[in-house]
């Protein structure tokens, strides 16, 4: 589906959510970076982003995102 729609921003939202509670974060932090690269301020995937950074153990990261996402 992403190579019919490669703007399409729901499937690599979900995919880095399902790589997330996966315990796979370094593969979900690549998934929401590509929404990034298509939406430079998308809430959510800043907001996963800071999910997955807190998951790594990088709480200042993790804060900076989530507020990021805030604004």
């Amino acid at each position: 589906m992403l190579a019919r729609a490669p703007n399409a921003l729901s499937l690599p939202l979900e995919k880095a959510a399902l790589l997330g509670r996966a315990g796979r974060p370094d593969d979900g932090l690549a998934a929401a970076d590509k929404v990034l690269e298509i939406s430079r301020g998308h809430p959510r995937a800043r907001a996963l982003r800071a999910r997955l950074l807190l998951d790594k153990g990088d709480a200042p990261a993790a804060i900076q995102e989530a507020t990021q996402a805030w604004i």
